[in-house]
């Protein structure tokens, strides 16, 4: 079966599977081999286990009803078991998700559930719960032309050498029909990530690194019944309590020596980066404000 080699999270993927999402990776190494084939029932002693997924420190399965099954195994592998052949996307998207951050936690690499973006000053992520408009604010910054993409939606932050850095995920952002209306963008060249749900893959492969930017600032998104848009500086145990909880997947994590090195790379995170809390209005507020204000902090 002819393979494909691709490039994404500072890992090179090569697949049985056609990921036209990814770019292509040069490298001669490595890093994970993804395989269609048959996916076990149960892992061996499982220490979680779900409806939909179980798991122990190297091993871990998924299960999504009339898509597909997967198996995570060693932090090297992907093995995909398809249930429907006709939904090849959605195949792809629980991958993308899920089964990817399962590799990312066996191999001890802290996903956090963010959108990045960067200019000559450095890398600037937004975390927090789904639909709070991580992506939105990141797309926006970068229909700017002052910005280009580093991740959307799971961002991999790398400490080395004393600095802490962002990998570059995937050439493009998802999001809704109508963010996209807002901005006057054409969805009719798009595909739907899933069927039944207006949200595309926006594509951004002139606009998008290839290479880790250091980190500049953390912001983590929130919304509350209020009139104005409120942006603080984070400090303390709450500037670590927001890092730990928007650690993406953070279900599937398992081991202690894990959650240790994730406590100590937390720790270094934050030591070095600032941290604010933005709460926007749950109304009234549209992403262009809130982009014009954040870009005011980030010039002072």
């Amino acid at each position: 079966m002819k393979r494909y080699r691709y490039r994404a999270f500072g890992l090179c993927f090569e697949s049985e599977i056609l990921l036209p999402e990814l770019n292509e990776c040069s490298s001669e190494i490595t890093d994970v081999v993804i395989s269609i084939g048959k996916v076990p029932n149960s892992v061996e002693k499982p220490v979680k286990q779900t409806v939909r997924f179980q798991l122990s420190e190297s091993d871990f399965i998924l299960t999504v009803s009339n898509i597909a099954r997967y198996r995570v195994l060693n932090g090297n592998s992907i093995t995909v078991d398809p249930a429907n052949i006709s939904a090849e996307d959605e195949v792809r998207l629980f991958m993308y998700g899920s089964a990817f951050a399962a590799l990312f936690h066996q191999r001890g690499m802290m996903p956090l559930h963010a959108s990045t973006v960067f200019n000559e000053s450095g890398a600037v992520a937004f975390a927090g719960s789904s639909g709070i408009g991580k992506s939105s604010i990141s797309f926006s910054l970068i229909d700017t032309a002052k910005y280009k993409l580093v991740s959307d939606d799971i961002t991999i932050l790398d400490f080395k050498d004393g600095e802490v850095s962002v990998l570059p995920g995937m050439p493009h952002v998802k999001l809704w029909a109508d963010v996209l209306e807002m901005a006057q963008k054409d969805t009719s060249g798009l595909k739907n990530i899933r069927k039944e749900i207006q949200k595309y893959r926006y594509p951004f492969d002139d606009s998008f690194t290839e290479a880790p930017v250091k980190l500049k600032a953390l912001f983590f998104l929130s919304s509350q019944h209020q009139q104005e848009i409120k942006i603080t500086p984070v400090t303390g145990t709450e500037k670590f309590n927001l890092l730990q909880n928007n650690i993406f997947r953070s279900q599937f994590i398992s081991g202690r020596n894990l959650l240790e090195k994730y406590f100590n790379l937390t720790t270094a995170i934050l030591q070095r980066i600032p941290v604010y809390r933005v709460v926007r209005p749950r109304q009234g507020t549209g992403v262009e404000q809130l982009r014009d204000t954040i870009s005011a902090l980030l010039q002072k």
